[in-house]
């Protein structure tokens, strides 16, 4: 794909804006105004595949070298309903200043194999920028490091989180789409953000790592005692453990043994539907994700890779709204 000047980028940015180009309950709205800037917002977006995949690639072959490590890998583009909501909620972000539109995501089995991980990292993927929220927790709880690579004049994110980390953040993503709220940006009422900013500094103690700054000098007796008080006001441990099995899978993964690419929809019916594609299928993939964006409940379909498709509920449980995990702790803990 051929490389568009940054004044063209910025312009794009500027257009959804002005033409209030965005996702409503699922369904792209002003899609005439879309057409308009689609062929090179694609362009942009379809740039970022071969540096994203060289990424994703190297990293599965360090685990074919190591399999002393326990990891898993799985990559992603940044889906369109995603890419329009933070142009608007960022008035003057451009479009090139999105550094996640290429994704590659690794997932640790704990804080050990986290941290012996990252020095073989730093040998085949040398050249980056980080964000280490193991060390220093975003304020709504989020954990893990985020890696900017710069490749072929495009940015791709690798994010490297424990499997306790990833049950977090991806819990929070599926609470949001259970409840139709937006913890993950912010928004949402008071007693589920205190809930999963005290579940986050629980994790950070078994993982040896710093709490939430709200939290010093807090044991795990004390975030408990909190999380107690806020099943006994809110039923917050409830609700999870109701939210929990709920959701069924359409077409299982080992339908697809020899898939490459994968495509989750989330339907309304608390059904997930996969379909897979070989390696050699990219370009149908990729037609007919494109193509499902620009219909109804797109905003619920990604099109992803990953390194063994059996545990794609894993990598991905926010898109089977899979919450048993978080609430089989949880009853652990109590």
């Amino acid at each position: 794909y051929s490389r568009l000047p940054n004044r063209r980028l910025a312009e794009m940015g500027d257009y959804v804006r002005e033409h209030n180009i965005k996702y409503e309950n699922g369904i792209l709205i002003n899609q005439d105004a879309y057409e308009e800037i689609r062929e090179d917002l694609d362009a942009w977006r379809y740039r970022h595949i071969r540096p994203m995949d060289d990424i994703f690639d190297a990293i599965n072959q360090l685990k074919e070298k190591h399999p002393e490590f326990d990891y898993d890998v799985a990559e992603r583009l940044k889906r369109l309903p995603s890419i329009l909501g933070k142009l608007h909620r960022f008035p003057t972000m451009k479009l090139n200043q999105i550094q996640d539109i290429g994704g590659v995501r690794i997932i640790c089995s704990d804080i050990d194999q986290l941290m012996a991980l990252l020095p073989y990292l730093d040998e085949i993927l040398p050249e980056y920028r980080e964000k280490n929220r193991l060390e220093n927790p975003a304020p709504s709880g989020y954990r893990g490091i985020h890696r900017i690579y710069k490749k072929d004049g495009v940015c791709v994110e690798l994010q490297i989180r424990t499997m306790l980390e990833h049950v977090w953040a991806t819990s929070v993503e599926s609470i949001d789409v259970l409840r139709g709220t937006a913890m993950k940006n912010g928004e949402d009422g008071a007693a589920w953000t205190e809930f999963f900013q005290l579940f986050s500094s629980l994790c950070a103690l078994l993982e040896r790592k710093p709490v939430l700054s709200i939290h010093d000098g807090m044991d795990s007796i004390s975030l408990m005692s909190h999380i107690e008080r806020l099943e006994q006001s809110d039923r917050i441990i409830s609700k999870i453990q109701n939210y929990a099995g709920t959701h069924k899978v359409q077409n299982e993964p080992k339908k697809y043994p020899d898939a490459y690419y994968v495509q989750i929809e989330r339907k309304e019916d608390g059904i997930t539907a996969i379909t897979g594609y070989t390696e050699e299928q990219a370009g149908k993939a990729y037609a007919e994700y494109e193509e499902n964006e620009r219909g109804a409940t797109s905003s619920n379909k990604v099109l992803v890779s990953v390194n063994n498709i059996k545990k794609i509920s894993e990598i991905y449980p926010n898109y089977f709204t899979q919450l048993d995990w978080i609430a089989s702790l949880l009853n652990d803990l109590l």
